[in-house]
């Protein structure tokens, strides 16, 4: 920013029309109102169908105006502002402002000096036809341009070659009477002379080299070219040739097929037959522990039936469960008493009578009592040996568990013995 450049803009904006005097001043502090309302003037100015948004209160809204100007200028004019100091609204808002107000008073002023009879449409079809030759003398001035940046770099180390070529054409055109600086220019002439006939010699040299390796070179490549040729013949003969092998090797290609496809087919059967016979494993394992598990509830039902007989307690439930379950029941005793005689020895198995009670009366007591239960209930008494009859244990369990066919199947299987 500087003192000439806001005294530029306050004159262009004067001499364009704008409505508003401006002061150096107001630069100095950021005025974003005033640099949003210089901006809007100007680009409507340039294009009056263009709209820009009147919302400058916030923060975003203020970018967004900027943003969308800046672009504005850019697609019309070629005009390459920075928002970030138009943002500032300060000097430097100025200076990119000055660049938009010079666009137009050069606008204004080559409108001022076309003539009157010549048209504006005319003018921009003759600058379209010469687009292409501008296009091709902005790069011819840029190539020069960079050609004339790289002589001023080498300035330096050419000025005292170039002084002391000059001074030696001053000492020349002084002295004409002496030859001592013509001495100097043929001594110069013939050095350089030989410098060149050593470089000639040098380049032949070098020439006689480069025929030598380009004939062994062409050699070389004729070389490769025929041992190509022979190669690619004795490959075209062994694609031709069919090998002794191909017929057994196709016979064998096609009997591993077959014994492929087998061993998937058996595979699979083998893999299925493992599934079921998993299957019925577990299956028979769940019935086995189903099994176990009533045989464990009978024994401890049969268990607890022994000792309420043993203590004497439940001979009234003993008394009226045949009566109770009707014809089985009798049928069931009439078995027992024949497999348990009335004298209570009998069979070859070993019966216990008694009760629980110690003494010198247990004998006596003991038998009233045994003789008590066998005749005044229809259970049987205890077996404690390997020949007493389990189809009475299992037919009073079978009345006791109604509908439970498996425990029957499997009691029938095993006896049951008591200590």
């Amino acid at each position: 920013m500087s003192f000439r450049e806001l005294r530029n803009l306050t004159e262009m904006m004067r001499s364009l029309g704008y409505h508003r005097l401006i002061s150096m001043e107001n630069f100095r502090t950021p005025n974003f109102q005033l640099v949003a309302d210089i901006l809007d003037w100007l680009i409507r100015r340039y294009d009056p169908s263009v709209h820009l948004p009147d919302d400058i209160d916030d923060e975003r809204m203020r970018v967004e105006f900027i943003k969308r100007a800046v672009e504005i200028v850019a697609t019309r004019t070629r005009l390459k502002l920075n928002p970030k100091k138009l943002y500032g609204a300060d000097g430097y808002a100025a200076q990119e402002l000055l660049k938009l107000a010079m666009l137009l008073r050069d606008a204004k002023q080559a409108a001022t000096a076309l003539p009157e009879e010549e048209e504006v449409g005319t003018t921009l079809q003759s600058k379209l036809h010469d687009l292409k030759a501008t296009r091709q003398l902005c790069s011819q001035i840029v190539e020069t341009g960079a050609s004339l940046h790289d002589l001023l770099l080498k300035e330096p180390d050419l000025r005292k070659g170039r002084a002391s070529a000059l001074h030696f054409l001053d000492a020349m055109s002084r002295n004409l009477d002496s030859n001592s600086e013509h001495d100097v220019v043929s001594e110069q002439v013939v050095a350089q002379l030989v410098r060149q006939d050593t470089q000639l010699q040098d380049l032949k040299k070098m020439c006689e080299e480069l025929q030598r390796d380009e004939k062994s070179t062409e050699q070389k490549i004729k070389k490769k070219r025929q041992d190509l040729d022979r190669l690619n013949k004795q490959l075209s003969r062994l694609v031709s040739v069919r090998p002794q092998f191909m017929d057994e090797y196709e016979k064998l290609e096609k009997e591993l097929e077959r014994l492929y496809d087998q061993y998937l087919e058996r595979f699979r059967n083998l893999d299925y037959l493992e599934h079921e016979l998993d299957t019925l494993n577990r299956e028979e394992q769940e019935k086995m522990e189903e099994n176990e598990r009533a045989l464990k509830r009978m024994q401890k039902r049969l268990r607890e039936e022994e000792w309420r007989l043993l203590r004497g307690e439940g001979d009234d439930d003993l008394m009226e469960e045949p009566r109770k379950r009707g014809g089985r029941g009798g049928k069931r005793s009439q078995s027992r008493q024949k497999n348990h005689p009335t004298g209570g020895v009998g069979g070859g198995g070993a019966v216990m009578y008694g009760s629980m009670d110690g003494g010198d009366e247990s004998d006596s007591e003991g038998t009233d009592l045994s003789e008590e239960i066998v005749s005044g209930s229809e259970d049987p008494p205890i077996s404690m040996g390997e020949n007493s009859s389990d189809e009475d244990i299992l037919e009073e369990s079978d009345d006791d568990s109604v509908g439970n066919d498996d425990e029957l199947g499997l009691a029938r299987g095993k006896g049951f013995g008591f200590r």
